[in-house]
């Protein structure tokens, strides 16, 4: 064979290799738009208190149920694949198909009640994954926010984040978290919504000058229990220091500094060091969304992404810490970061 027809043949592989991974991203951005069009049809239904146990709102639970069933599935299918090099996404991705398809066997078999606060709480998946970096699609349409609005603000912003609609999470959780009242009655939902705003504005929106204004506003309103008062304000003055770099620094090793510091802050005051921690974890995924083909390099984005999760673990993000070891360990168990792996993975 001539070497003007092995060329044409390397194209055309090229070519066809080019259009399977575009319809692979087409399939999974349509999967993703499905559930959020799903969970934008039956949400306000789901949330209404008390909630009616008509055979009208059972029917359009079960056909929510179905249709979530139906796209979680095309999402964990191996063809389908994950759109990014972060190997956490395939377990979280994995998680929430085994949690609607729980749900689905369970669903005539408890209250409707119980089957709307399981669906509810299936969205804590998508603000999981689509609060880690700002790259990703958004699945806002027309159709979204109109019949949200009949809803508290906390269900609002979560609905929002999970669809990647970040502007509308932001002034949501912003009035959940002014609500006093609100606050006493759901001390956890309260917490979530910081947790949830400060990962919107650092990861999402990587804006030092945001999250002052943020976390300023809370202490000027009093937002914060007592109890978090003297750890917030950690935080304020890290973002203050953070709006204050000289450049923006998005070397492995500034990671890495971000790290010892935030370390040493939670060992002197629990979850004082959460800014840099989701700073650093910001990085991270940057790197893990752009992809890098040094194997030193990668190993070691693996490592400190799997560190950073075991941290960010309890505070309200679904997270996989051992598949960044492991990730890292089929790199090569024998370097010294390997072996830092393998220890963490066992």
């Amino acid at each position: 064979m001539g070497l003007r027809w092995i060329l044409i043949l390397f194209l055309l592989n090229i070519g066809c290799q080019s259009q399977q991974e575009k319809a692979r991203q087409q399939s999974w951005h349509g999967s993703m738009q499905g559930l959020a069009e799903s969970l934008n049809a039956v949400m306000p239904e789901l949330i209404a208190n008390p909630i009616e146990a008509s055979q009208r709102k059972k029917q359009n639970l079960e056909k929510a149920i179905a249709d979530l069933k139906k796209y979680s599935e095309n999402l964990a299918s191996v063809e389908m694949g994950v759109p990014s090099q972060d190997p956490s996404l395939f377990y979280v991705t994995k998680d929430f198909q085994s949690a609607i398809q729980t749900l689905s066997k369970k669903v005539d078999q408890q209250s409707l009640e119980k089957s709307s606060a399981d669906l509810r709480n299936l969205s804590r998946y998508c603000v999981a994954c689509h609060t880690r970096t700002e790259s990703g699609s958004s699945f806002y349409s027309g159709q979204f926010g109109d019949q949200m609005s009949t809803l508290i603000h906390y269900d609002q912003a979560i609905f929002n984040a999970a669809v990647r609609q970040f502007e509308r999470a932001l002034v949501n959780f912003e009035k959940a978290i002014a609500d006093e009242n609100w606050r006493q009655r759901h001390p956890e939902k309260w917490q979530s919504s910081v947790m949830n705003l400060l990962a919107i504005t650092i990861r999402v929106k990587n804006n030092a000058n945001l999250a002052l204004e943020m976390l300023s506003q809370m202490k000027d309103r009093r937002s914060y229990p007592e109890s978090m008062q003297k750890v917030a304000e950690k935080w304020r003055q890290d973002a203050k220091s953070w709006g204050n770099e000289p450049k923006a620094d998005m070397s492995l090793s500034k990671v890495v500094k971000l790290l010892e510091k935030a370390g040493e802050q939670d060992r002197q005051l629990a979850h004082s060091g959460l800014l840099n921690n989701l700073r650093a974890s910001r990085m991270l995924n940057e790197f893990l969304q752009g992809g890098t083909k040094d194997k030193k390099q990668k190993q070691a984005v693996l490592f400190y992404s799997g560190v950073i999760s075991e941290r960010l673990k309890n505070l309200n993000f679904a997270d996989f810490p051992k598949s960044y070891f492991r990730a890292c360990m089929d790199l090569g168990a024998d370097t010294a970061i390997g072996r830092k792996c393998q220890k963490k993975a066992s």
